[in-house]
């Protein structure tokens, strides 16, 4: 029960963290892969999540940042681009639709915050993939 091993982990998991948003920046919303790593890099060294690591309670933060971009990739995958501005995207794979939704699950048992992916994968499905205007 050495709390230096729960730091270590918070700290391990903050790194996870901002690898994954540096591929989720570059590959699904950022053209160039270097403003994706400055992005990463500022989400890395953010004085707000010194609460996150540095402590042990800190890790429901950490672990909800994890599973909420482990959904959204997840969900990403398992959905196609819409061929016209009229149809709804398909469905590609429906194992990662159904890894998307535990994954969300999860995220929401971890920390209430973590439904908030729902709604962001309804907002890319609309705005990005459907190619929908906000107004």
């Amino acid at each position: 029960m050495t709390p230096l091993y729960f730091h270590i982990v918070n700290v391990c998991l903050h790194c996870a963290v901002t690898c994954l948003l540096m591929h989720t920046c570059e590959r699904y919303a950022l053209e160039d892969s270097r403003l994706a790593f400055v992005t990463a890099l500022l989400f890395a060294v953010h004085p707000v999540h010194t609460e996150a690591v540095s402590g042990i309670v800190g890790r429901a933060d950490v672990l909800a940042c994890l599973l909420f971009l482990l959904t959204f990739l997840s969900y990403i995958r398992s959905v196609g681009v819409c061929v016209s501005e009229d149809c709804l995207p398909s469905t590609v794979s429906v194992g990662c639709l159904l890894v998307s939704l535990l994954l969300g699950t999860c995220a929401m048992l971890v920390k209430e915050t973590g439904i908030t992916v729902f709604g962001v994968c309804v907002l890319y499905d609309a705005l990005v993939l459907c190619r929908k205007p906000l107004i």
